[in-house]
């Protein structure tokens, strides 16, 4: 399982379009997200983080979007469970079309471009996949690993 992971790793950092990011998912399976996690070469610049239908949207762009502003190599995971906010969805699909975020927050327009050693991983379950409030989540990813 490990090996996929890497291997999985590697593939979405070369297959990257010029215009725009693919976004990889992950259907975890039987495994637990840390053995993911720990999985992922250089885990140490990796930033995780669970949604949920308590995440406060507006707070967790603004931190996504200060990562990506200050350390230009970083492997995002997202840990979806059964609800995706729709400005988080948002700020995905303009991150796979154009590699940017665009916002406001706190009466301030925010925008940062996403580097393209930047990493997006969502994590999820294929049982949450099935039940996630957007059905065309799909559409926004690029290669997918089920374990």
């Amino acid at each position: 399982m490990l090996k996929k992971v890497k291997d999985f790793y590697k593939k979405l950092s070369q297959v990257q379009p010029r215009e725009g990011k693919d976004i990889g998912l992950i259907c975890l399976g039987d495994y637990d997200l840390s053995e993911i996690v720990s999985s992922i070469p250089e885990s140490n610049k990796t930033a995780l983080f669970e949604l949920n239908k308590e995440t406060v949207s507006a707070e967790l762009i603004k931190e996504i979007a200060d990562l990506f502003e200050h350390k230009k190599k970083t492997i995002l995971i997202l840990r979806l469970h059964d609800y995706l906010s729709p400005k988080i969805y948002n700020q995905l699909y303009l991150i796979s079309r154009s590699r940017k975020m665009d916002f406001s927050y706190l009466e301030e327009d925010v925008y940062t471009k996403i580097s393209s050693d930047t990493q997006i991983i969502l994590v999820t379950t294929e049982e949450e996949l099935e039940n996630l409030n957007y059905d065309n989540l799909l559409n926004l990813v690029g290669p997918v690993l089920r374990l």
